[in-house]
């Protein structure tokens, strides 16, 4: 029997008004059409929702199908709001649960929120909604009158049973406000329902990915406050510039939108890391790699601004680098190529590469120019290659395998200093002293240095106010280049070096000027042909074509008398050998060092003054350690002697200081001006030792004369030890006088 619909409304209404337990009656069978169902809070009485349809038919107690469902869900509150409302082309309610579902679409919508799906559940009791095919959830942002907040998922609930409406979602979730998008597996949200503040609170999780402003964002978790305009990723976090290419990632990242700025943090084993792109004019991509404590990325126009802070690490494909605070500028290139514009640190810089590790006080890399400068007390040290640099300023063009190191300008006092190996002593292998294999330094300063490396090789320029200082010489010049190769071992040593301009050097006590001077430091101590001792040569002086009236000039120990001095009764003062030339250059061995000088050499010490093409000068040390002398001098081509009393002119002349004893020959002449007299021969000794004078008038009564010295420049350990102290054998007649 069907009952009347004024009845069955009355009897379904008080049914569903019950609670569960009182129920003693049951409806009947029957449709209700267009009806009106209230509920009201048991203790309060106001109203928790009202339900409306089209038609109502009673299936049981536990079943009820509507038609054209409409469910206003209330405010617990004395106002009485609606908070939101539930509609569905039909649905199946249950009255003991206070529940309805359906297969059907559902739409929900409230002052600050919209959501509609399909397949949906409501619980009553629990003042919950879920929704478990096509969501979509629409919500209005604070203060936004634009665009709102979309989220779209496979499953959704509402929870509004709190001051906040909370949603749920999960499976394929995506969000987007026009600003930003979000993908990610489950995500929780919360909207204000009283002021319509839109959504305060929004947590997502697993495989989140967020797209904003040009940057991705990946992580594992997100908590994100759309009113601050700020999210915090965890989870393997990273960022990255989708235009550029920059990637940012730590164990934590803060994304800041009102301040427009991302922080990354370090925790434990997990570093804060930025990973930037330079394109280089060939095309290839340079890969920066930068770790520290902290780094904060943010804009400035359309740069990316990096701020590193904290034991800052950075990797590069061609070097490494440390510092205590670091600044990075990257942007977008010609065609949109990405561009570093330059990264500058500070505190505790350090850079590693192949030239060894350089520091200082302040640091910018300028990958565009391919360019590492350091600043403030910056150094270069490679301990496999024995040299160690240090500068005010210190400039690596990379590209180029170069650089160029400066001194403080505004401090005089400011200079370059290079330190590199040099091979064994001389000095002590002359004195029979070992070793070790141990190497002295080569100390070299400047107010400029630039340097250019090979894979084998590299080259010193240094410029202004130049002096170098080690265990063989000292010098001084305004240019100096330094040609050095790397030995097996990776060791850096000097092979030859170049002064020029105003050149002043000290060896074992003798001094040198002259405008160009070339030094091989390298080479002592090498073994020749059958295990003797090579000669080195070690210095050569010369003219500098630009300046030719500056001669080289060499400053030696005073020769005592050659032979040709009658008598000792004056007593003249020792004075420094000064020996003028075009040419000159030494050449050391353990036993000795011979000074070579060739074109117009004038000689000038004590009373002597002599003029000749070319001559030699032997100097040694007659025991070890002893100060060394001038033990022979040998002058060829056009020789004047003058000593004393005695004019000489002949085409050789062997003088051996020693023994007061001077060998004139190839037609010499000997003139004295006290009584005009003059003495000529094939050869004429004169033995100031012996008291003895002799001459040779029968080219075929004499033995012949020791070999003349060769003037061929001797090349670098080429030329063999030369007969050291050759002394003539005289069997000939001797005047007295």
């Amino acid at each position: 029997m069907k009952l009347p619909n004024t009845i069955a409304a009355a009897a379904f209404a008080a049914l569903a008004a019950l609670p569960c337990g009182a129920r003693q009656t049951t409806m009947m069978l029957g449709t209700v059409r267009n009806f009106d169902l209230p509920r009201f809070d048991k203790d309060t009485g106001a109203k928790q929702w009202e339900l409306f349809g089209d038609s109502a038919t009673y299936i049981d107690d536990s079943r009820i199908d509507i038609k054209k469902l409409k469910l206003d869900l209330y405010e617990n509150s004395a106002e009485q709001k609606i908070r939101a409302t539930v509609k569905s082309p039909d649905a199946n309610v249950n009255p003991e649960t206070k529940s309805a579902q359906s297969p059907s679409e559902i739409f929900v919508s409230g002052a600050e929120f919209g959501m509609s799906g399909k397949q949906w559940r409501w619980n009553g009791a629990k003042n919950f909604v879920e929704v478990f095919s096509n969501v979509e959830i629409s919500v209005k942002r604070k203060g936004a009158s634009g665009q709102p907040t979309i989220f779209k998922s496979s499953y959704a609930s509402l929870d509004y049973s709190g001051g906040s409406n909370v949603f749920e979602l999960k499976k394929s979730v995506f969000a987007t406000d026009g600003e930003m998008k979000l993908w990610c597996e489950f995500l929780h949200a919360k909207s204000d329902k009283k002021n319509s503040q839109g959504l305060s609170d929004i947590k997502a999780s697993g495989a989140v990915k967020l797209l904003r402003d040009g940057r991705e964002s990946i992580s594992e978790n997100a908590s994100i406050d759309p009113a601050k305009g700020s999210a915090e990723l965890w989870g393997s976090p990273s960022i990255t510039d989708v235009a550029s290419g920059s990637k940012l990632g730590g164990d934590r990242i803060i994304l800041d939108k009102t301040n427009q700025k991302v922080e990354s943090f370090s925790k434990g084993k997990v570093r804060a890391k930025a990973t930037i792109f330079h394109a280089e004019a060939n095309g290839a991509k340079q890969k920066i790699d930068i770790y520290a404590d902290k780094i904060t990325m943010s804009r400035e126009g359309e740069k990316n601004v990096f701020d590193f802070a904290g034991s800052v690490k950075i990797f590069s494909d061609d070097f490494s680098a440390a510092c205590d605070k670091l600044r990075a500028l990257a942007a977008n290139g010609e065609g949109g190529k990405p561009k570093v514009e330059s990264v500058k640190g500070s505190g505790n810089v350090a850079v590693k590469n192949s030239d060894g590790t350089a520091r200082g006080k302040n640091m910018e890399i300028i990958p565009e120019r391919s360019e590492i400068i350091l600043t403030d007390g910056a150094s270069l040290k490679n301990d496999e290659r024995g040299m160690e640099l240090k500068s005010h300023t210190m400039v690596f063009f990379r590209a180029k395998n170069s650089g160029l190191a400066i001194a403080d300008p505004n401090d005089k006092n400011s200079f370059v200093v290079a330190t590199m190996n040099e091979s064994p002593s001389l000095s002590d292998a002359a004195a029979g002293k070992a070793s070790g294999g141990k190497k002295s330094k080569s100390v070299i300063k400047s107010k400029r240095l630039d340097f250019e490396r090979s894979e084998k090789n590299m080259d010193f320029l240094f410029s202004k106010e130049v002096s170098i200082l080690s265990d063989e010489i000292e010098a001084t010049c305004q240019n100096m280049k330094v040609f050095a190769e790397h030995d097996e071992r990776g060791a850096t040593n000097a092979k030859k070096i170049v002064a020029r301009e105003n050149v002043a050097m000290k060896h074992k006590g003798c001094l040198a000027n002259a405008e160009t001077a070339v030094i091989y430091p390298r080479l002592g101590g090498a073994k020749g042909a059958a295990g003797q001792k090579k000669i080195h040569k070690f210095v050569e002086l010369s003219i500098d074509p630009q300046n030719p009236g500056l001669r080289p000039t060499i400053t030696l120990p005073p020769i005592k008398n050659i032979g040709m001095k009658d008598s000792d009764d004056i007593k003249v003062k020792p004075a420094p050998t000064i020996i003028k030339s075009d040419k000159q250059w030494l050449a050391s061995s353990p036993a000795s060092d011979r000074y070579f000088f060739q074109g117009d050499v004038e000689v000038v010490s004590s009373d002597l003054k002599a003029e000749c093409g070319k001559g030699e000068v032997v100097i040694r040390a007659k025991k070890p350690n002893a100060q060394k002398e001038i033990t022979q001098i040998i002058m060829t081509e056009n020789v004047k002697l003058d000593q004393d009393l005695k004019e000489v002119r002949c085409g050789r002349a062997d003088i051996y200081p020693d023994e007061e004893m001077a060998i004139l020959s190839e037609n010499p002449i000997v003139v004295n001006r006290e009584d005009n007299s003059r003495v000529t021969g094939h050869r004429i000794v004169y033995n100031k030792g012996a008291r003895t004078i002799a001459v040779e008038s029968d080219p075929e009564a004499h033995t012949p004369s020791p070999a003349a010295p060769s003037f061929q420049t001797p090349y670098e350990d080429e030329s063999g030890e030369p007969e050291q102290n050759a002394r003539p054998k005289i069997k000939l007649p001797i005047r007295k006088r």
